[in-house]
C-alpha cells in the first residue's frame, strides 16, 4: 500500500521548484526539490560534521541543481537548504520531539522562499531561543544567512564569526569551514571593507575544494597572488622577559609555508605558517610593511588567549634581507614577553643551522662559552647545583653549595668543556665555589611553542651585554645569523 502513496508524493514534488511554500513536511525530498534535486540527499545529509571535503561535496551538488533552476541566489539558497536538510535528517531527538525544531526549520526556509526575510530570521529565533538549542557551527552559518539575506550584515558579521570561532567548537577546527570565511568576506565586501574581504576570501580559496571553487567563484575579486614563492621557517632561538633569558631552538622542526606580495609590495602575504594558537586567526595572513622601515613586515593581534593564559598582544615581524627573511614572534601576557626568532629561506636550501660552529657536542644546544669566560648565571626557577664531574652525573654527586647565584665575585670558565648526555659542561668558580655545570637545560617541549627547545642555564656575560644593546635585532635581541654564528651574504 505504501508505495503508491510514496510515487503519488514524488509526483507532486516534482511538478514544482517551490513546493516547500505549498506544502511543508519533515522529507528531505521536499527541501531538495524546492530547487529541483530529483538525486538522492544520502550524499550530503549523512556527512560526519568534521567532514570538511563530503560537506562541501555536499554544497556542489546543491549549486549545481540551483544555478540550473536559474536562482539568482544560490550561494545563499544552497547553504541554507544544506544546514536545514543536515540538521533534519541527522537529528533523531528533535525529528520526534513534540516540541521539535523541524516545523520551526522548515517554516524558517519557507519564508525565505518566498522573500520574507524577517519573517525567515523570527521563524528561526524561535529555535535559538530554546534551552534544547546548541549553536552549532552549521547553525550559525544559517542564521548568518538568514541576517544577511536580510540586510542586517552586524548581525549576519557576530553569527559568521561564531562559526569561524575555535572557543564554541573545540572539537573542530574552523579552518576546515570555508564556507563561513566566503559569507563572512561578502558582509566585509558589502560595507566596502577590500582588505579583511581579500583576507577572508583568500582564506576560503586555501581551503574550499576545486569543485566548490568552481562553483562558488569568487570572480569579481582579483584572487591570483603574483610571484608565490615556496618557503620554509627555521626556528632559532627564543627570548624571553621572565624564568630563563634565551632557549636553543634549533632543534625544532622547521615549517613549510608559502608567501607572496600584493598592493606593490607593500603588503607581505603568508599561507599555512602559524599553528591555530589564537582564535579566529585565519590561516593566510596579510603583514602591512611598516612606513618607517621598508624592509620590515608586522601583522598585530590583540586580546586573545592561549593555553589557559591570558595574551595581551601578538605581533608578528618580517624583515627582508638580500638573501632570506629574518622572523620574529612576539607574545605578550600576564607573566612576561616571548619572542620566537627564526631565519625564512627558500624552499630546498640547506638548512642553516646545521652548519653552525656553535654546535660542539652532538645532540646538544648551541654553545657560547669559552674558556676564560666570566659567565651570567640563570637558575631557571629552580637550584642550580654544581657537580664534582659529569661523568659521575648519573649518580648525581652535587657539591654541598646550595642554591648557585650570581654573587659580587663572579663565576669563571677554569677548564675546556666536556661532552657527556647531549649536554656542553663547563666547570666554573668563582674562587669560593667550584665545579661543573650544563651550558643549557636538557630539550624539552616548550609552552608556547609548542616546539622542542633548550633553555640557557649560562652564557658569557659579555655577549649577552652586547646583545641586549646593539639592537641589530628586535627589542634589543640578536639577529638568528648572530645567534648561530654564521655569516651569509645580505645577513
Amino acid at each position: 500500500m505504501r508505495w503508491w502513496i510514496c510515487i503519488l508524493i514524488f509526483a507532486v514534488l516534482l511538478s514544482t521548484p517551490d513546493v516547500l511554500a505549498q506544502s511543508p513536511s519533515y522529507s528531505c525530498t521536499d527541501l531538495t526539490n524546492a530547487i529541483n534535486l530529483t538525486t538522492s540527499c544520502e550524499a550530503f545529509t549523512t556527512c560526519d560534521d568534521t567532514d570538511a571535503v563530503c560537506i562541501q561535496e555536499g554544497v556542489s551538488v546543491l549549486l549545481d541543481v540551483c544555478s540550473q533552476a536559474r536562482y539568482s541566489d544560490c550561494a545563499l539558497r544552497t547553504v541554507l537548504y544544506w544546514v536545514a536538510n543536515h540538521n533534519i535528517q541527522n537529528d533523531d531527538t528533535y525529528l520526534f520531539h513534540p516540541d521539535g525544531f523541524q516545523p520551526s526549520l522548515l517554516a524558517t526556509v519557507s519564508a525565505f522562499d518566498n522573500g520574507d526575510y524577517q519573517t525567515a530570521v523570527l521563524e528561526f529565533e524561535d529555535i535559538t531561543q530554546s534551552e534544547d538549542y546548541v549553536p552549532y557551527f552549521t547553525l550559525e552559518i544559517l542564521h548568518g544567512i538568514l541576517y544577511y539575506a536580510d540586510g542586517d550584515y552586524d548581525q549576519a558579521l557576530m553569527h559568521f564569526n561564531n562559526a569561524i570561532d575555535s572557543d564554541m567548537h573545540p572539537d573542530l577546527s574552523a579552518f576546515d569551514n570555508p564556507l563561513a570565511y566566503y559569507f563572512r568576506g561578502q558582509v566585509y565586501r558589502q560595507w566596502g571593507d577590500e582588505e579583511r574581504a581579500l583576507q577572508d576570501f583568500y582564506t576560503y580559496d586555501a581551503l574550499a575544494t576545486e569543485r566548490l571553487k568552481t562553483r562558488l567563484p569568487l570572480s569579481s575579486f582579483r584572487l591570483a597572488l603574483t610571484n608565490i614563492q615556496d618557503q620554509v621557517l627555521y626556528p632559532v632561538f627564543e627570548y624571553s622577559s621572565y624564568g630563563y633569558r634565551y632557549a636553543d631552538l634549533t632543534f625544532a622542526e622547521p615549517l613549510d609555508f608559502q608567501l607572496s606580495y600584493r598592493n606593490d609590495d607593500d603588503t607581505l602575504v603568508i599561507s599555512g605558517l602559524l599553528e591555530r594558537r589564537f582564535k579566529e586567526t585565519p590561516e593566510i595572513l596579510f603583514l602591512e610593511r611598516d612606513p618607517n622601515n621598508p624592509s620590515d613586515y608586522y601583522l598585530d593581534l590583540n586580546s586573545e588567549t592561549t593555553y589557559g593564559t591570558q595574551v595581551d598582544s601578538y605581533h608578528l615581524k618580517i624583515t627582508v634581507r638580500a638573501t632570506h627573511l629574518n622572523y620574529y614572534e612576539t607574545i605578550r601576557h600576564s607573566e612576561g614577553t616571548s619572542t620566537r626568532v627564526g631565519i625564512i629561506l627558500p624552499s630546498g636550501e640547506q638548512d642553516i643551522r646545521t652548519i653552525s660552529s656553535r654546535r660542539i657536542c652532538d645532540n646538544s644546544s648551541l654553545s657560547f662559552i669559552q674558556f676564560g669566560d666570566i659567565v651570567a648565571l640563570n637558575n631557571l626557577d629552580g637550584e642550580i647545583s654544581l657537580i664534582d664531574d659529569p661523568l659521575l652525573y648519573d649518580e648525581f654527586v652535587a657539591l654541598d653549595y646550595g642554591d648557585v647565584e650570581d654573587t659580587d665575585t663572579p663565576y669563571t670558565v677554569i677548564e675546556d668543556p666536556v661532552c657527556y648526555d647531549n649536554a656542553v659542561w663547563w666547570r666554573i668558580s668563582n674562587g669560593t665555589y667550584t665545579g661543573w655545570l650544563t651550558e643549557s637545560e636538557p630539550l624539552q617541549e616548550n609552552f608556547f611553542w609548542s616546539e622542542l627547545s633548550s633553555p640557557y642555564r649560562m652564557l658569557p656575560r659579555q655577549l649577552v651585554e652586547t646583545w641586549e644593546t646593539n639592537n641589530s635585532g628586535l627589542a634589543g635581541i640578536p639577529t638568528p645569523l648572530e645567534f648561530l654564528g654564521v655569516a651569509i651574504s645580505g645577513g
